[in-house]
């Protein structure tokens, strides 16, 4: 009944993990870059302010930086 509802775990599985401890892998990476990027900001003295909107400009240099991974599939 379980396989059921689970479905038939097989060697997909290990593609599956292998694919979620890169995907963390990746986001552990971009949250260093973020935290540095940060720290810049705040070494130029212009530290963006999240009800000014400050933060929009890094949003779109994060969202850049995400067009090179390749689709989940």
């Amino acid at each position: 009944m379980s396989k059921a509802i689970y479905g038939q775990i097989s060697g997909s599985e290990a593609l599956l993990l292998s694919e979620v401890t890169r995907l963390r892998r990746r986001v552990r990476d971009l949250e260093d870059q973020v935290a540095a990027y940060e720290a810049d900001v705040i070494m130029l003295g212009q530290r963006p302010s999240l009800v000014s909107g400050g933060r929009v400009a890094l949003d779109e240099a994060l969202r850049g930086l995400g067009e090179s991974e390749p689709a989940l599939l």
